[in-house]
């Protein structure tokens, strides 16, 4: 298993998942078109470790959870990441772990630019 090899935004497919903690429907509106802006295609996934598990095999190539991840919705799916050759980090582009408030992955191609990405639909 390995994580897809593009390096052309316009050629991304990034997905959003996880709980949105906001009331004001606004919001995931807002993340969603943020990303569509920014890269080639933007997926709304309802299960975490089922949208890892795509950008870990190379069918996506990111991902945003905007909201604090449970441990039984993401770590299986980091480490299968990881082990792919994907990177998961927090927004402020710290290694994620257990806890943190936010997931952002990747291939690793262009995560600087996924971060980016994903500061911009979260601004």
């Amino acid at each position: 298993m390995s994580v897809s090899e593009r390096t052309d935004l316009a050629e991304f497919a990034i997905g959003t998942t996880g709980r949105w903690s906001t009331s004001d429907p606004a919001v995931p509106t807002a993340i969603v078109s943020a990303v569509t802006e920014q890269f080639g295609d933007s997926r709304r996934f309802g299960c975490i470790q089922g949208l890892l598990g795509l950008v870990a095999a190379g069918g996506m190539e990111g991902a945003i959870m905007p909201d604090p991840p449970n441990s039984w919705d993401s770590l299986a799916g980091v480490h299968l990441l990881r082990r792919a050759g994907g990177r998961a980090t927090t927004l402020s582009g710290d290694r994620f772990t257990d806890g943190d408030e936010n997931l952002i992955v990747s291939n690793d191609t262009r995560h600087d630019a996924v971060l980016d990405g994903a500061r911009a639909a979260l601004a």
